[in-house]
């Protein structure tokens, strides 16, 4: 009896050995097999180490994580070198090579596509088409000249009815909710014109589908692609998305559609005369195909303003921000300003070449406080794909982009964390608009933003009036408020407050 109980106790133990063993390989097998599953970019390098893991065997989930909360320091920290971080990002030696690469092999609005994770938030519908960039280049860069006078007017309207009453005395102000309300109506009126630009429900939908189109790409990147389709449908602000386009589609078409017949049925002399100088109308005129649909063009329009009101809006509130927390800069930027002014009878088309000053500052600012820590973003789309003159070879479908973290390369300025305002008046090549491989925050090459000239404008338009109108501090006991990054996008603090006073003569 004693020896077949032994028996059974030896088998008992031989099994849980087993079992423990199978178990120790079963949880190894999904450990290793959890760093794939997650949301990546392309296909992968086997060339580019992955940067950000503190263990050879961390899941890439606990990797992304940790891109999700310190994505700009792990960038930072392989910014010399290829390396695979839910993208193939390059060392900056590349970007003059691939610059001018054309977009059937290269394509930059693909990269964009996926970073808003498109298929979600509905910006694919402007992928395989110029219409909007063609638009932007061909018709509004070469009117900037043209607009000022509409920024000025819109930018007069839009103080009156969003800037605080403060004549006499210090009140709080909310920059993020203020600025973008400015940025959001000179928009609508360059796109859409007057007097649909003062539809007081499509300025809150312009304003609130940024948000939720940022909210969805946050948490979608969170999971592996094959998750998306079901995630999606359980956010709130995917469907949230889809109410503020379609109610968006709404006001816009009646106009296009007017304007579609009126075009059709005026005669050939007057059709041009008569036609309004707008984004829209360009749309209209440049479109082929289906993108002459209506609701086509008002879908786009939809998804074209997502940069000016991010990046524009973003712009002057850093602008701002220092000028604040470097008051020493107030004098001479109001006397630059002043002075152009005079020499102009006001503000004018020529003006904003004329404050190289304030030019240089908005540059610093941009590269103290860079948009994003990652920029000439493009996606292989050569089916051979792309083999540099290293011998690295990019393959089908490998998204590629470049770090933007200059702010700290010493190989740039030997002051590179320190703020210098007018650090580019005696670099006249490098203004606020020009792009380099160090200076990627608008891209580079044949594909550069090509709004960037009239987003110049614009930021100096605002800054200006503020500059010159207002007094502006800290609430006290406050400073400049730092702002906080999610993946490789940066943002303002959205609690940040200034107090603001009317100027006396």
């Amino acid at each position: 009896m004693t020896d077949v109980y032994n028996f059974a106790v030896a088998k008992l133990n031989s099994t849980n050995t087993t079992l423990y063993a199978c178990g120790i390989a079963l949880a190894l097998i999904a450990v290793l097999a959890l760093r794939n599953l997650t949301y990546t970019r392309g296909v992968k390098l086997p060339e580019a180490p992955i940067v950000g893991a503190k263990w050879w065997w961390e899941p890439l989930f606990i990797t992304k994580y940790r891109y999700h909360t310190n994505g700009w320091q792990i960038i930072h920290d392989g910014y010399t070198k290829v390396f695979e971080l839910l993208a193939r990002v390059l060392p900056k030696k590349y970007v003059h090579e691939l610059r001018n690469v054309p977009e059937s092999k290269l394509y930059s609005f693909q990269a964009l596509a996926d970073d808003l994770v498109g298929r979600y938030s509905g910006i694919d519908i402007m992928l395989g088409s110029d219409l909007n960039f063609h638009a932007v280049q061909n018709k509004l860069t070469p009117r900037i000249g043209a607009f000022t006078e509409v920024v000025k007017e819109e930018l007069d309207f839009a103080m009156e009815e969003d800037f605080p009453k403060c004549s006499d005395q210090w009140v709080e102000a909310d920059f993020n909710t203020i600025i973008l309300k400015l940025v959001s109506r000179i928009t609508l009126r360059t796109f859409v014109g007057h007097p649909l630009c003062r539809n007081e429900e499509l300025l809150r939908l312009n304003c609130q589908i940024v948000e939720q189109i940022f909210t969805t790409m946050v948490i979608m990147r969170l999971f592996p692609l094959f998750l998306h389709p079901l995630i999606a449908r359980l956010l709130p602000p995917y469907w949230k998305i889809q109410r503020i386009k379609d109610r968006i589609v709404t006001i816009v078409v009646p106009m296009i559609r007017e304007r579609q017949r009126l075009q059709c049925t005026a005669s050939d002399e007057k059709s041009d005369l008569d036609k309004p100088e707008d984004v829209i109308q360009w749309y209209i005129d440049l479109a082929k195909g289906q993108e002459n649909d209506a609701e086509n063009i008002a879908t786009r329009y939809t998804y074209a303003i997502l940069g000016s009101l991010f990046s524009v809006s973003g712009a002057i509130k850093d602008t701002l921000y220092e000028i604040c927390a470097h008051p020493e800069y107030v004098a001479p930027l109001r006397e630059e300003i002043r002075a152009a002014m005079e020499e102009d009878g006001g503000w004018k088309k020529t003006t904003p070449g004329k404050l190289p000053k304030l030019d240089s500052f908005m540059r610093e600012t941009q590269r103290m406080n860079p948009p994003g820590a990652i920029g000439f973003k493009r996606v292989v789309l050569s089916p051979t794909g792309l083999t540099l003159s290293s011998g690295l070879h990019l393959p089908q479908n490998t998204y590629i982009c470049v770090p933007t973290t200059s702010h700290l390369d010493t190989d740039i300025t030997s002051t590179p964390g320190t703020f210098d305002g007018f650090r580019y008046l005696e670099r006249s090549h490098e203004k606020f608009t020009t792009t380099s491989p160090t200076h990627l925050h608008f891209g580079h090459g044949r594909y550069a933003c090509p709004g960037r000239y009239f987003a110049s404008a614009e930021i100096k338009a605002v800054v200006a009036r503020v500059v010159m109108g207002y007094e502006m501090r800290w609430p006290e006991g406050q400073g400049r408020p730092r702002g906080f990054t999610i993946l490789e996008v940066g943002y303002q603090d959205l609690g940040a407050r200034v107090e603001v006073r009317g100027r006396v003569g």
